[in-house]
């Protein structure tokens, strides 16, 4: 009788220990899945105000700075929640869950650096002949131009390894 006590007890820690990582993997994803939809919309609202190119200064880019600031735990957890699914899951998730948490990365990157070349181009004063009509040529040409520096938002894995290498 002890002995099936003492199964039913590790057994009942299993599956409280496999319920909690369903939960974090459920949790990961739908946080992953949305916070790529508000991104798509920042990058899209982004190109809107690079595309109308307002006579006003970068200030306009101030409530999506504050939007991305505000969000940053989210983004963060990110990192966490696919650190611990890593840790803790079967090898074969663990590579979707690292390729999932890379895209994502990856997407976050792109959408500061454009961010960051939407303030720049805001920055840049208008030349005489952009204010004639050829806007255009100026959008254009700020289109070739590289993104700049993404430290906005580092991400804590990136900000541990840097302390760590000085």
């Amino acid at each position: 009788n002890a002995k099936w006590d003492d199964l039913s007890k590790r057994t009942g820690a299993i599956i409280r220990r496999l319920q909690h990582m369903s939960n974090v993997s459920t949790d990961f994803d739908a946080t992953r899945q949305a916070l790529l939809v508000w991104l798509s919309d920042i990058d899209k609202r982004l190109t809107t105000i690079e595309n109308k190119r307002p006579k006003a200064s970068a200030s306009i880019l101030e409530p999506l700075q504050e939007e991305l600031e505000q969000n940053r735990h989210r983004l963060e957890y990110i990192d966490k929640a696919g650190a611990y699914l890593i840790q803790k899951g079967d090898p074969l998730d663990c590579v979707q869950i690292q390729r999932d948490v890379d895209n994502f990365h990856n997407r976050c990157e792109d959408v500061l650096a454009h961010l960051n070349k939407v303030q720049e181009y805001l920055n840049t004063p208008q030349e005489e002949d952009e204010e004639d009509g050829s806007d255009e040529l100026a959008l254009h040409r700020h289109r070739q131009t590289t993104y700049g520096g993404l430290k906005s938002l580092q991400w804590e894995d990136e900000a541990a390894s840097s302390e760590g290498t000085e």
